[in-house]
């Protein structure tokens, strides 16, 4: 906690009282309203829970797979190993005729591995600098070859979806005799060239960068984000799909001991999102392909209280990353698998102090482990494997209670989180009637920095109020007799300044523009994001649109006092009342020195029930974002849509300021995907840029100021080879079982834009087996397909079913939409 001056003397008095905070926390929980952020509500915990490491690594069991994937639900990964991997330093770059060679036989390896039944193309590959960066490499040869690795090394059930070409490049710029600038530069040309590469292959694997270690951006006067992040962001970032940064409490490689979770993860990631948009019009979004704590004063050896001290910072900043689901593409806890690369007798089987399963020294027989360990790092997963669902809607008074809460059926999640040094005791106020719960299973770790932890997973009655110690994270599991219906939804959108990085002055006011803002029912919540010296005031005066708002005297997380600064976030919440379309955000400190690095509007809508038997609110969302839009006379947009009556969803296309054209649809009660196509007065010119697409449902017959729920999308641009996600839609009915041999035949259902192939692929054992081709009109129906298996397939858990929608005559390349269903019986 922190206190203002003027409160030093309480502080002082309540120092008597010694582990708990001044004033009890007040959590607000509704069961049945639905939480958005932007457009996102249900978790997708593969953007989540996953660890760093692949389902084929060295030494890890079938046994140990089953428990992380079938029991925790832990998704993966990560991996040091890429094209550069292959092609050593020092030799050339193998051409596309031995990529294609040497691909295949990799391919066929993958394929036969013993745990290829876990395999996840959700996976982050990556390599270490000095592996991939040679000084006066040649760039295109080195991006050709990478494109190639990827193209014949990995198959379509094989290929991960994630590369990150350099893993925390720029601390070890210093290391190849060459001016560190320059070095930098040269590592952004390169993942800029690869980037490049891999759109112009056709590949559908991301790429991320740069991946910094140690992302404290407002030294040396922001210098470092300058030099860093903003110059990586402006000559790599068009060709790149995802920024990736790595957070840890701690010192990581380099630096200061930073205290990150809390304000100053809000303030880093505040500031990347606000330069892309003022940049893009849009927010590139995140991979935090590593996060957690870095463990010091344990000393060098493994203990189970040194590996346990990083899951205390990882689930700090999970509850931060849960808050940007919208704009998150990956992350992955820096928790590794055994690392059997790092223990062996000569370190007599020291295990590397990241894993999740270490060996037990004492069952070396023939010079090998034959008894493996879980490490305390297996209760992150423990404690969240059960999660999932719609976000509902919760909050917390005190920005050191971190808060989540989903809903799934008849199953309500509350986790609670503690960034505080002291005991928290907190309230938990229910909207609902709270005696109907069935049951409370709650877990529960406590990490302490000097015994040993706690976790417990018991049954327990539904508490009013809860004690959070330091530390400790909660996660409660409540059962009710029947699903909790929707009453109501609460949106929250954030709105970004285009100033950014203003100096401060004393008493000269800041003036931050915010333009269009959807303003609902409801408080909204101002970050303002500054970097100052420690013993500099941290209590602005605010204004929003000329009314001064409360500046708390409180943030999230610690003092930072480890740090050579200050550089947080503050969360200021703003009554909607006060907010307008277009908002002036004015900002005055008392003293000279820092910067206001960002302010962010988290704008809060919140749509009340109608009626108390209401359990349907309106609302209209798009499938993805939208990256561009396709140089095209006619575009057809897909709508999804919760309706409560009859109603009209109308999407509109704007070119900044101006109007171009609009078209609805009608829709019946209930909920579904709706198509609504536009017709521009001409054909939007490839290269184009700001485009603006707006959408809304309304009563039928209505108009905008009547609409029930309206977004919108910036900055779009026009690309010839665009497609508007979820304008073509494909699925296939429940595949429980394939028979070895003879003719399949699957329901295929279908969204269709365009004339239309409809293509369903039998895989076994990692190869391709056969296919079936339906062609169909531009519509939605459920068309049939038949594949013919030409012979025998082997028996077992090893089938699998990939199937798409293609433009008429396309290939694989051209997919539009689709999937892949493995780990189907064969019998």
């Amino acid at each position: 906690m922190k206190f203002s001056p003027t409160l030093y003397s309480v502080a002082l008095a309540a120092a008597v009282l010694p582990h708990y905070a001044l004033a009890e926390a007040k959590v607000q929980v509704d069961l049945e309203v639905q939480r958005f952020i932007g457009n996102v509500s249900t978790l997708d915990r593969s953007k989540f829970f996953n660890i760093h490491m692949v389902a084929t690594e060295n030494q890890v069991t079938q046994q140990e797979l089953q428990y992380l994937v079938n029991d925790l639900k832990v998704g993966f990964g990560r991996q040091f190993w890429s094209p550069f991997s292959v092609s050593k330093a020092g030799s050339a770059y193998p051409n596309t005729a031995q990529a294609k060679a040497n691909g295949a036989n990799a391919l066929a390896a993958t394929l036969k591995h013993p745990n290829f039944n876990f395999y996840s193309t959700r996976n982050v590959v990556t390599e270490h600098p000095k592996a991939i960066y040679r000084p006066g490499d040649n760039r295109t040869e080195a991006a050709r070859w990478a494109a190639d690795y990827f193209k014949y090394y990995y198959n379509e059930l094989t290929r991960p979806q994630f590369y990150e070409p350099m893993n925390e490049p720029f601390v070890h710029a210093g290391e190849f005799g060459l001016p560190a600038e320059q070095v930098r530069k040269e590592m952004t040309w390169l993942i800029r060239d690869i980037g490049k590469q891999f759109k112009n292959s056709g590949l559908n694997t991301k790429i991320i960068g740069y991946g910094s270690a140690w992302p404290s951006m407002e030294l040396w006067d922001f210098r470092h984000f300058n030099e860093r992040m903003k110059f990586f962001m402006d000559t790599a970032g068009a060709d790149i799909d995802a920024l990736s940064v790595h957070l840890y409490d701690g010192v990581n490689v380099t630096g200061s001991s930073n205290e990150r979770s809390g304000s100053n993860v809000d303030a880093i990631l505040d500031l990347i999102e606000t330069y892309g948009y003022a940049k893009w019009q849009k927010v590139k979004p995140h991979a935090i392909t590593e996060y957690g704590g870095i463990e010091q004063g344990y000393g060098d050896k493994y203990s189970d209280l040194k590996s346990v001290q990083s899951i205390r910072s990882i689930n700090k900043m999970l509850f931060q990353l849960l808050d940007r689901e919208d704009r998150m593409m990956t992350s992955v806890p820096f928790i590794t698998g055994k690392a059997a690369w790092h223990y062996n007798a000569g370190n007599n089987w020291e295990p590397y102090g990241a894993v999740i399963i270490r060996p037990d020294k004492s069952s070396i027989q023939n010079g090998k482990p034959t008894r493996f360990i879980w490490t305390p790092r297996v209760h992150f997963y423990q404690l969240w494997s059960d999660v999932k669902g719609k976000r509902v809607e919760v909050l917390s008074d005190n920005p050191d209670v971190q808060v989540q809460a989903f809903v799934n059926g008849n199953t309500a999640y509350l986790a609670l989180n503690s960034l505080s040094t002291m005991n928290e005791s907190v309230s938990l106020d229910f909207a609902q009637d709270m005696r109907s719960a069935v049951s409370v299973h709650e877990k529960r770790l406590v990490v302490y920095p000097d015994r040993n932890h706690l976790y417990q997973d018991r049954l327990v009655p539904l508490a009013t109020t809860v004690e959070l110690e330091p530390g400790e994270t909660r996660v409660l599991a409540i059962e009710f007799p029947s699903a909790l219906a929707v009453k109501a939804t609460h949106k929250e959108m954030d709105y970004y300044s285009p100033n950014y990085l203003q100096p401060i002055v004393s008493n000269k006011t800041l003036s931050f523009s915010i333009p269009g803002v959807e303003v609902g029912e409801g408080q909204s919540i101002l970050r303002v994001g500054f970097a100052r010296a420690h013993a500099l005031s941290k209590r602005p005066t605010i204004r929003v649109n000329g009314q001064a708002v409360a500046v708390p005297t409180n943030w999230a997380g610690g003092a930072q006092s480890s740090r050579d600064e200050f550089f947080g976030a503050l969360a200021v919440p703003v009554a909607n009342s006060l907010l307008k379309r277009d908002n002036q955000i004015d900002i005055t400190f008392a003293e000279t020195g820092g910067r206001v690095s960002s302010v962010v509007l988290e704008a809060h809508s919140y749509k009340p029930r109608t009626t108390p038997d209401d359990t349907v609110s309106d609302s209209v969302t798009l499938p993805l974002v939208l990256d561009a839009l396709p140089s095209a006379q006619v575009l057809n947009f897909a709508v999804d849509y919760v309706a409560s009556a009859s109603r009209d969803v109308v999407v509109e296309l704007w070119k900044g300021n101006q109007y171009v054209t609009s078209s609805k649809t009608t829709v019946s009660k209930g909920s579904g995907r709706a198509l609504v196509q536009l017709s521009p007065p001409s054909a939007l010119v490839n290269g184009e840029q700001g485009y603006v697409v707006k959408y809304n449902i309304r009563p039928v017959g209505g108009d905008w100021r009547t609409a029930l729920d309206a977004h919108s999308q910036a900055g779009i641009a026009v690309r010839t080879d665009a497609i508007i996600p979820g304008s073509q839609i494909a699925s296939l009915t429940q595949i429980a079982s394939l028979p070895a041999s003879g003719t399949v035949n699957f329901s295929f259902n279908y969204l269709a834009t365009q004339d239309a192939d409809l293509v369903v692929e039998i895989w076994n054992q990692g190869q391709w087996q056969a296919n079936g081709v339906t062609q169909v009109a531009a519509g939605a129906d459920v068309a049939p397909v038949a594949v013919s298996l030409n012979k025998v397939l082997t028996k077992g858990n090893g089938g699998a079913v990939k199937f798409s929608i293609r433009p008429r005559g396309g290939n694989w390349q051209s997919t539009l939409d689709g999937d892949v269903v493995s780990g189907i019986l064969v019998n």
